[in-house]
């Protein structure tokens, strides 16, 4: 069995790069845990630091330096929040005016992350797609292979 320097090897690298491009972010979450960034491979393993790191949570400063455009979406609740404000602004829309109001009258819905997909982004969901096509999507975001339903129904 090899040292944690051989087994880690890739891991310890990729951890010196994250450390080298966020260094404010990465001491930001090793500090709460008592590592310090130099006492690494002298009082702390590597391990332990790597562990941390993988562990961090969405919301944490690693996430933030990491995906400072998405990162409030991990926060616990803020998807939840998000759509009871939309909800309560579409009721308003609809209260307003008796249910006349057009469409142009309803507010956007916010862009979650996990909305970009292209058949979000082309539009066509309700429309009718080709089976192939919405078997490959379905592979590409489920891992599931659908064709053979989806073929046997046409």
């Amino acid at each position: 069995m090899g040292t944690g320097r051989d087994r880690f090897g890739p891991k310890i690298l990729a951890t010196l790069d994250l450390y080298r491009r966020h260094p404010e972010a990465v001491i930001a979450e090793l500090l709460p845990a008592g590592i310090r960034w130099s006492d690494i491979g002298e009082t702390f393993l590597w391990e332990e630091a790597i562990a941390v790191l993988t562990c961090t949570p969405p919301w944490g400063p690693l996430s933030q330096a990491l995906n400072p455009k998405d990162w409030v979406w991990g926060i616990p609740g803020f998807d939840q929040v998000v759509l009871i404000s939309e909800l309560l602004a579409t009721g308003n829309v609809q209260r307003g005016n008796q249910s006349g109001a057009r469409r142009s009258d309803f507010p956007e819905r916010t862009r979650r992350p996990y909305d970009e997909r292209e058949i979000v982004d082309q539009k066509t969901v309700g429309k009718p797609v080709d089976v192939v096509d919405a078997a490959a999507v379905m592979f590409d975001y489920t891992g599931l292979d659908f064709s053979t339903v989806l073929l046997e129904q046409e």
